[in-house]
Protein backbone atom coordinates (compact mmCIF):
# COMPACT_ATOMS: atom_id res chain seq x y z
CA UNK A 1 0.00 0.00 0.00
CA UNK A 2 1.33 3.43 -0.95
CA UNK A 3 0.06 6.67 0.61
CA UNK A 4 0.55 10.10 -0.90
CA UNK A 5 -0.34 13.65 0.36
CA UNK A 6 -3.43 14.77 -1.63
CA UNK A 7 -25.88 4.85 1.38
CA UNK A 8 -25.75 3.32 -2.06
CA UNK A 9 -23.77 5.70 -4.20
CA UNK A 10 -21.65 6.34 -7.31
CA UNK A 11 -19.89 5.77 -10.59
CA UNK A 12 -19.16 6.47 -14.23
CA UNK A 13 -17.75 6.07 -17.76
CA UNK A 14 -14.11 7.02 -18.36
CA UNK A 15 -11.13 4.80 -19.24
CA UNK A 16 -7.66 6.31 -19.07
CA UNK A 17 -4.47 4.71 -20.34
CA UNK A 18 -1.06 5.85 -19.14
CA UNK A 19 1.73 5.17 -21.62
CA UNK A 20 4.04 7.83 -20.25
CA UNK A 21 3.67 9.57 -16.89
CA UNK A 22 -0.12 10.07 -16.94
CA UNK A 23 -3.27 8.62 -18.58
CA UNK A 24 -3.82 9.58 -22.22
CA UNK A 25 -6.96 11.63 -22.87
CA UNK A 26 -8.65 11.57 -26.28
CA UNK A 27 -10.18 14.74 -27.71
CA UNK A 28 -13.80 14.63 -28.84
CA UNK A 29 -16.50 16.91 -30.14
CA UNK A 30 -18.42 19.07 -27.62
CA UNK A 31 -21.10 17.25 -25.67
CA UNK A 32 -24.76 17.81 -26.50
CA UNK A 33 -27.56 17.36 -23.96
CA UNK A 34 -28.61 14.15 -25.73
CA UNK A 35 -25.04 12.82 -25.48
CA UNK A 36 -24.97 13.69 -21.78
CA UNK A 37 -28.32 11.96 -21.15
CA UNK A 38 -27.09 8.83 -22.95
CA UNK A 39 -23.81 8.82 -21.00
CA UNK A 40 -25.59 9.16 -17.64
CA UNK A 41 -28.15 6.46 -18.34
CA UNK A 42 -25.43 4.17 -19.63
CA UNK A 43 -23.37 4.68 -16.45
CA UNK A 44 -26.43 4.17 -14.23
CA UNK A 45 -27.36 0.99 -16.09
CA UNK A 46 -23.84 -0.40 -15.74
CA UNK A 47 -23.77 0.33 -12.03
CA UNK A 48 -27.17 -1.25 -11.34
CA UNK A 49 -26.48 -4.34 -13.45
CA UNK A 50 -23.16 -4.80 -11.63
CA UNK A 51 -25.21 -4.87 -8.40
CA UNK A 52 -27.53 -7.57 -9.76
CA UNK A 53 -30.41 -5.57 -11.26
CA UNK A 54 -31.94 -7.44 -14.26
CA UNK A 55 -31.45 -5.49 -17.50
CA UNK A 56 -34.97 -6.35 -18.72
CA UNK A 57 -36.51 -5.05 -15.48
CA UNK A 58 -34.68 -1.70 -15.47
CA UNK A 59 -36.69 1.39 -16.41
CA UNK A 60 -35.75 5.07 -16.43
CA UNK A 61 -38.23 7.83 -15.79
CA UNK A 62 -38.37 10.82 -18.12
CA UNK A 63 -34.97 11.89 -19.45
CA UNK A 64 -32.75 13.38 -16.73
CA UNK A 65 -32.82 17.14 -16.34
CA UNK A 66 -29.81 19.42 -16.69
CA UNK A 67 -28.90 21.34 -13.52
CA UNK A 68 -27.97 24.83 -14.82
CA UNK A 69 -26.44 25.99 -11.54
CA UNK A 70 -24.02 23.06 -11.51
CA UNK A 71 -23.20 22.91 -15.23
CA UNK A 72 -20.54 24.89 -17.04
CA UNK A 73 -18.20 24.89 -20.01
CA UNK A 74 -16.31 21.84 -18.75
CA UNK A 75 -19.10 19.68 -17.33
CA UNK A 76 -22.83 19.09 -17.60
CA UNK A 77 -24.66 18.04 -14.44
CA UNK A 78 -27.89 16.04 -14.72
CA UNK A 79 -30.42 14.53 -12.32
CA UNK A 80 -32.65 11.56 -13.11
CA UNK A 81 -34.18 8.39 -11.71
CA UNK A 82 -35.91 5.12 -12.42
CA UNK A 83 -36.85 1.72 -11.04
CA UNK A 84 -36.07 -1.98 -11.38
CA UNK A 85 -37.40 -5.25 -10.04
CA UNK A 86 -35.12 -6.63 -7.35
CA UNK A 87 -35.25 -9.82 -5.32
CA UNK A 88 -37.46 -8.07 -2.73
CA UNK A 89 -39.74 -6.27 -5.19
CA UNK A 90 -39.69 -3.00 -7.11
CA UNK A 91 -36.81 -0.71 -6.15
CA UNK A 92 -36.64 2.95 -7.08
CA UNK A 93 -33.57 5.14 -7.36
CA UNK A 94 -32.43 8.65 -8.22
CA UNK A 95 -29.04 9.82 -9.38
CA UNK A 96 -26.90 12.88 -10.00
CA UNK A 97 -24.44 12.58 -12.85
CA UNK A 98 -21.63 14.74 -14.24
CA UNK A 99 -20.55 14.48 -17.89
CA UNK A 100 -17.28 15.83 -19.30
CA UNK A 101 -18.25 18.38 -21.96
CA UNK A 102 -15.19 17.56 -24.05
CA UNK A 103 -15.38 13.76 -24.11
CA UNK A 104 -19.14 13.10 -23.64
CA UNK A 105 -18.29 10.61 -20.88
CA UNK A 106 -19.70 10.31 -17.38
CA UNK A 107 -17.05 11.36 -14.85
CA UNK A 108 -19.03 11.17 -11.63
CA UNK A 109 -22.27 9.70 -10.35
CA UNK A 110 -24.11 9.62 -7.04
CA UNK A 111 -26.96 7.10 -6.85
CA UNK A 112 -29.52 6.90 -4.05
CA UNK A 113 -32.05 4.17 -3.28
CA UNK A 114 -35.39 5.97 -2.94
CA UNK A 115 -37.51 2.88 -2.27
CA UNK A 116 -39.97 3.67 0.57
CA UNK A 117 -39.14 2.00 3.88
CA UNK A 118 -41.18 -1.18 4.31
CA UNK A 119 -41.57 -1.08 8.08
CA UNK A 120 -43.54 1.60 9.91
CA UNK A 121 -41.59 3.80 12.23
CA UNK A 122 -38.38 3.28 10.25
CA UNK A 123 -37.02 6.18 8.30
CA UNK A 124 -34.35 6.04 5.68
CA UNK A 125 -30.99 7.37 6.85
CA UNK A 126 -30.17 10.90 5.83
CA UNK A 127 -27.38 10.87 3.27
CA UNK A 128 -25.30 13.74 2.04
CA UNK A 129 -24.81 14.00 -1.71
CA UNK A 130 -21.20 14.77 -2.62
CA UNK A 131 -20.62 17.96 -4.59
CA UNK A 132 -19.28 16.62 -7.89
CA UNK A 133 -18.94 20.01 -9.56
CA UNK A 134 -15.19 20.27 -9.01
CA UNK A 135 -14.32 16.59 -8.62
CA UNK A 136 -12.12 15.29 -11.47
CA UNK A 137 -11.42 11.55 -11.75
CA UNK A 138 -8.66 12.40 -14.24
CA UNK A 139 -6.71 14.24 -11.52
CA UNK A 140 -6.99 11.23 -9.22
CA UNK A 141 -6.06 8.75 -11.93
CA UNK A 142 -3.05 10.85 -12.97
CA UNK A 143 -1.73 10.75 -9.40
CA UNK A 144 -2.32 7.00 -9.19
CA UNK A 145 -0.64 6.44 -12.56
CA UNK A 146 2.40 8.42 -11.40
CA UNK A 147 2.55 6.31 -8.22
CA UNK A 148 2.38 3.09 -10.24
CA UNK A 149 5.17 4.20 -12.55
CA UNK A 150 7.26 5.18 -9.56
CA UNK A 151 6.72 1.74 -8.06
CA UNK A 152 7.50 -0.06 -11.33
CA UNK A 153 9.53 1.96 -13.81
CA UNK A 154 8.88 -0.60 -16.57
CA UNK A 155 5.08 -0.35 -16.43
CA UNK A 156 3.90 0.01 -20.01
CA UNK A 157 0.11 0.23 -19.70
CA UNK A 158 -2.39 1.36 -17.06
CA UNK A 159 -6.16 0.93 -17.40
CA UNK A 160 -8.75 2.39 -15.01
CA UNK A 161 -12.07 0.52 -14.78
CA UNK A 162 -14.70 3.25 -14.77
CA UNK A 163 -17.46 0.77 -13.84
CA UNK A 164 -15.84 0.31 -10.41
CA UNK A 165 -15.64 4.03 -9.58
CA UNK A 166 -17.57 5.22 -6.51
CA UNK A 167 -17.79 8.57 -4.72
CA UNK A 168 -18.55 9.00 -1.01
CA UNK A 169 -18.90 12.14 1.10
CA UNK A 170 -16.39 11.90 3.96
CA UNK A 171 -16.81 15.35 5.53
CA UNK A 172 -18.46 18.73 5.17
CA UNK A 173 -16.08 19.68 2.35
CA UNK A 174 -14.36 16.40 1.46
CA UNK A 175 -15.26 13.44 -0.71
CA UNK A 176 -13.54 10.15 -1.44
CA UNK A 177 -13.29 8.57 -4.89
CA UNK A 178 -12.54 4.85 -5.04
CA UNK A 179 -11.95 2.57 -7.99
CA UNK A 180 -9.97 -0.30 -9.46
CA UNK A 181 -7.69 -0.77 -12.41
CA UNK A 182 -5.02 -2.97 -13.91
CA UNK A 183 -1.43 -2.37 -14.94
CA UNK A 184 0.95 -4.16 -17.28
CA UNK A 185 4.32 -4.26 -15.44
CA UNK A 186 6.19 -5.01 -18.68
CA UNK A 187 5.34 -6.21 -22.21
CA UNK A 188 4.49 -9.90 -22.25
CA UNK A 189 3.75 -10.13 -18.52
CA UNK A 190 0.33 -10.69 -16.85
CA UNK A 191 -1.73 -7.69 -15.71
CA UNK A 192 -1.57 -6.69 -12.06
CA UNK A 193 -4.88 -5.55 -10.54
CA UNK A 194 -4.99 -2.72 -8.02
CA UNK A 195 -7.40 -0.55 -6.07
CA UNK A 196 -7.08 3.14 -5.30
CA UNK A 197 -8.63 5.89 -3.19
CA UNK A 198 -8.41 9.65 -3.64
CA UNK A 199 -9.68 12.33 -1.27
CA UNK A 200 -10.78 15.70 -2.69
CA UNK A 201 -11.68 19.08 -1.29
CA UNK A 202 -15.15 19.45 -2.82
CA UNK A 203 -15.00 23.25 -2.61
CA UNK A 204 -12.37 23.57 -5.32
CA UNK A 205 -11.58 20.04 -6.50
CA UNK A 206 -8.12 20.04 -4.92
CA UNK A 207 -6.62 16.54 -4.54
CA UNK A 208 -5.80 16.05 -0.85
CA UNK A 209 -4.44 12.51 -0.92
CA UNK A 210 -4.14 9.40 -3.08
CA UNK A 211 -3.68 5.84 -1.87
CA UNK A 212 -2.79 2.84 -3.97
CA UNK A 213 -3.77 -0.69 -2.89
CA UNK A 214 -2.13 -3.59 -4.68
Amino acid sequence: MLCLPVGAQVQAQVSSVASASAPVLTAAKPTSVNDAVAACERAARQLLVSKGAPVAELNFLAAPTVLPDSSGDKQLSLRGGGSYRGADGIRSFSYNCNVDAATSESVGMVMRDTTPAAAKGKTAPITREPDLTHLSPAVCESAVAAALKKRSLRVSEINFESATRTVKQTGVSTAELRGRGRALPAPGTPYNHFGFECEFDTRDGRLLSARLDS
